[in-house]
């Protein structure tokens, strides 16, 4: 019989359902003992000292083991020895020949099997199995919507353990099927537990301000009491929404003002300060420790003395990880670098306008606007470096993911020289050079004095600059003049590294960057930094932006965790945290024109 790997992908789900379910009608053994058995071949020993039901009961547990061990042709041969005489029995015989032929790939005679067992109500001591069974079937034919509505029916019958990871399979479910939003508005069919589902999927699923998903969660659970998702509901659900916007008594802030990161920590206290202004009436107390200045070990052990609630910093990343090494595990802390990957903690998250988010943020914005070949044209510095290898990995990784028949987009990937042979790079790399040669070639051929003009590549469709804002300045005029009248024109884009501020020469180009520079709304508070200090840049307005987002951030910093995907808006942007505690810059993006950035969604 032929194999497939779909059988085995789904044979895992079945095995996770299987549940031993010990004999009630017989005397002898006693219920005890038929509980303690854990070996098919005790079952078998067992059947053969049993008359029926009794015997065909115990080879039936057999087989079940069999399976779960994955000894599916013991299994087997075990079924075809097995003659049930009563009702439940030869049910419960059809769905354990329907479990063998799904764990073999022979989705036919499992499907055959299935039916005859739904031909009849199926009683509770099988129905974990034959809802877990219709689920993978369903799956099997990609009917995700049914087979969300199967696992919706197996909750009431799987154990503690097995809810968890029912939960996300009905996620899992419910993201596959082309038809869920239709269905969601359309099928009057499903019952309150399913109809308790959907409505839970789409509220945890979608995106949008944290105060919205506070309410409709509330009423989730009013309207649903009793519902099996709301042990299902993230943990620490119910306090986090009951803590959201409480702002910790006693914050401590750890920071550079003193020192070589002077300037840094200064910017980012600034933003604190401006935070702590606008919530006068707020009573937290909030004390700033210089680590320009001193340890992070005597830091803390003073931080410990005042007993503060809240942890905010330290800025360097190497005082990160020392500061989580001496930390009790208790005391949260909002970390104002990246967390050295793999570290989680329950109590830890982390605040940066690091490289790798920029690069991310990109991927999103140009897959929003329909770019499928983009060229990424990175210089040589370590932290654009850092940006290109992330956008990089995105991208590819989007692409592998693709499901989608259709052109798959394309990356290019070039290093940046030096500004003075810029303009002949950018002529190379959009295919001027070669078209002027293959012009001169056919002249030469032919014989004749050609007129032509160099037609450029079509297969770029944005250009993403990682590097200095005069370098991206600089390459916008080369594309403007080297891609050719025949050529759509191309996307030019930069991030915040690349953007110190309006210019001429960035007329046309995308940027995104944090809210405070890119969304005109905050154009009095720009002035106003400029004012009390006009050595400000961008720079600096980015890490005082970041202050006052830490800061503001707190109150909603544990719901969010626990519901990522949902916002809260900051001067960075648009905030959002993961289950791993990052927080996460959503950008505004706009396009330079007549000096001013003009808003676009991608």
């Amino acid at each position: 019989m032929q194999r497939t790997g779909f059988g085995s992908a789904f044979f895992s789900v079945i095995l996770a359902c299987v549940l031993l379910v010990a004999c009630s009608s017989s005397n002898k053994p006693t219920q005890a003992e038929l509980n303690s058995i854990s070996s098919p071949q005790q079952w078998l020993t067992l059947s053969e000292q049993a008359s029926e039901p009794e015997k065909s009961e115990y080879r039936l547990n057999a087989v079940r083991l069999f399976i779960r061990n994955g000894r599916i042709d013991t299994a087997q041969q075990v079924l075809n020895g097995t003659r049930p005489t009563t009702p439940n029995s030869q049910q419960e015989w059809h769905l354990l020949r329907a479990q063998v032929y799904l764990s073999q790939g022979d989705m036919t005679a499992a499907k055959h099997e299935f039916e005859r067992v739904s031909q009849n109500p199926v009683h509770a001591k099988i129905a974990n199995e034959y809802y877990a069974l219709e689920a993978a079937l369903y799956q099997s034919e990609h009917h995700y919507w049914l087979a969300a509505q199967s696992l919706s029916q197996q909750f009431p019958f799987a154990s503690d353990k097995q809810q968890a990871g029912l939960q996300t399979q009905l996620w899992q479910a419910f993201d596959k099927a082309p038809e869920t939003d239709t269905a969601i508005l359309n099928d009057g069919s499903r019952n309150a537990d399913f109809d308790g589902w959907v409505s839970l999927y789409r509220i945890l699923t979608a995106k949008g301000e944290l105060e919205t998903v506070i309410a409709q969660l509330q009423s989730w659970q009013r309207q649903y009491r009793g519902h099996p998702g709301i042990s299902m509901l993230p943990r620490n659900l119910d306090s986090v929404l009951a803590d959201s916007g409480s702002m910790p008594e006693s914050i401590a802030v750890i920071l550079p003002l003193s020192g070589k990161f002077q300037s840094q920590g200064l910017s980012i206290r600034n933003g604190m300060l401006h935070a702590i202004l606008k919530d006068y009436e707020n009573k937290t107390q909030v004390r700033f420790y210089d680590s320009g200045r001193n340890s992070i070990e005597s830091i803390y052990t003073e931080i410990q003395t005042n007993e503060h609630d809240m942890i905010v910093g330290p800025l360097l990343k190497s005082n990160v990880q020392t500061l989580i090494e001496l930390s009790d595990h208790q005391t949260p802390i909002l970390a104002l670098n990246q967390i050295e990957s793999g570290v989680t903690q329950e109590n830890v998250s982390s605040f940066a306008l690091s490289p790798e988010q920029e690069a991310r943020n990109t991927v999103e914005f140009l897959r929003a606007a329909q770019v499928k070949h983009p060229l990424l044209l990175q210089s040589s510095g370590s932290s654009y470096q850092r940006i290109g290898r992330t956008f990089e990995q995105e991208w590819r990784a989007l692409d592998e993911a693709s499901e989608a028949v259709s052109e798959t987009p394309q990356l290019s990937v070039e290093t940046m020289g030096a500004s003075n042979s810029m303009q002949k790079q950018m002529q190379r790399i959009m295919g001027i050079t070669s078209s002027e040669t293959r012009a001169r070639q056919l002249a030469s051929t032919l014989g004749l004095k050609l007129e032509s003009e160099p037609r450029s590549r079509a297969d770029i469709d944005a250009i993403y600059v990682v590097a200095s804002s005069q370098q991206a300045r600089l390459l916008k005029s080369f594309v403007d003049v080297t891609v050719s009248p025949f050529a759509a024109p191309v996307k030019v884009v930069v991030g915040p590294r690349s953007h110190s501020g309006p210019h001429s020469e960035f007329e046309g180009i995308y940027v995104g960057d944090i809210a405070m520079i890119a969304d005109s709304e905050n154009v009095g508070l720009v002035q106003q930094l400029r004012e009390l200090s006009p050595q400000s840049g961008y720079s600096d307005f980015r890490l005082f932006a970041m202050g006052n987002d830490a800061l503001a951030l707190l109150p909603t910093l544990s719901a969010l965790r626990h519901l990522p995907g949902y916002t809260v808006d900051g001067l960075t942007g648009a905030l959002s945290v993961t289950p791993k505690g990052e927080v996460v810059t959503h950008f505004y993006w706009g396009q330079y024109n007549k000096g001013a950035l003009t808003p676009v969604n991608g």
